[in-house]
């Protein structure tokens, strides 16, 4: 399990250089005010390729679970990689 996040620039210019135009989204100004975002939990189903190093691990009924930050991730084969699915919490069922 790795830590990596998306890094998002809006240069006006597409990958090749050309100029993106108005089509081009905006990006809001980044501020050092810590109110400046707000972390929501992962919606059910959502599936990614990933897990931070903290997530923990958690057997209930027999099946393994990864555990970060109150979410439920339940691994899974796809197309020959591990990926995690966003479950509900397995105790509560």
């Amino acid at each position: 399990m790795k830590e990596s996040y998306p890094s998002y620039a809006n240069t006006g210019q597409t990958s090749d250089g050309t100029d993106a135009g108005a089509a081009s989204p905006q990006m809001p100004p980044m501020t050092e005010n810590e109110d400046s975002y707000k972390v929501v939990a992962p919606p059910m189903g959502v599936t990614v390729p990933y897990l931070p190093d903290e997530a923990a691990t958690e057997t209930v009924d027999g099946k393994k679970y990864f555990v970060f930050e109150g979410a439920f991730y339940r691994p899974f084969s796809s197309d020959g990689d591990t990926v995690y699915m966003v479950v509900e919490d397995p105790r509560q069922s």
